[in-house]
């Protein structure tokens, strides 16, 4: 892993690896138009500090939902996406949250509080969770809480909306497809080719 935890195997993906995509050109204008906000740092229990941070607001700001069979890309476009946003991002798969949320039960430091982080959110394979009520409360709450603080988030999955809403719920699944335009990619396993 590299940097935001993006796989090495596709640490110089490129967007033009792919077919221009309507979907993924108007995500990319939404994330030109975020600027930075000078705000002060808050030290907990010390009072407020005389420097200033940069932080992005960006509430409001659309996602991305890439959808396609296994092999098809979803990682690569997932990928080229973070490396050409000109913002705050973070790339995990969604097995890597589970895991770490579950470190997070007997070391409360290894939480990555995902819900709220203030980036943009780029949340690889979703729907290849072994669908554990762990597991599914985990990604739930993650999905929930952007949603309703309109943070944006990418996510990958191999399933279309009635397969998320199995693994999910049909509540969770409609958050999720509406956090964003959806890219379908489509054509047999590269991984094969």
């Amino acid at each position: 892993m590299v940097d935001g935890g993006i796989p090495r195997r596709f640490e110089d993906a490129k967007l033009s690896d792919f077919a221009p995509d309507g979907n993924v050109s108007t995500f990319l204008r939404s994330m030109g138009e975020v600027e930075p906000v000078k705000r002060r740092a808050h030290l907990p229990g010390a009072g407020f500090t005389g420097e200033e941070v940069e932080v992005y607001d960006m509430q409001g700001m659309d996602g991305l939902v890439i959808v396609g069979p296994v092999g098809a890309g979803k990682t690569h476009m997932a990928a080229a996406v973070y490396n050409t946003i000109p913002v705050p991002r973070y790339f995990i798969s969604a097995l890597a949250v589970v895991e770490a949320e579950k470190a997070a039960i007997t070391d409360p430091d290894k939480s990555l509080s995902l819900h709220d982080r203030n980036c943009v959110l780029i949340l690889d394979d979703l729907s290849a969770v072994r669908p554990t009520e762990f597991a599914l409360d985990v990604l739930s709450r993650i999905v929930r809480c952007r949603y309703d603080a309109m943070l944006p988030t990418v996510t990958t999955t191999h399933t279309s909306h009635d397969g998320l809403s199995d693994i999910f719920g049909a509540a969770i699944a409609s958050r999720i497809l509406e956090m964003g335009p959806i890219v379908k990619l489509e054509g047999a396993d590269r991984r094969r080719g």
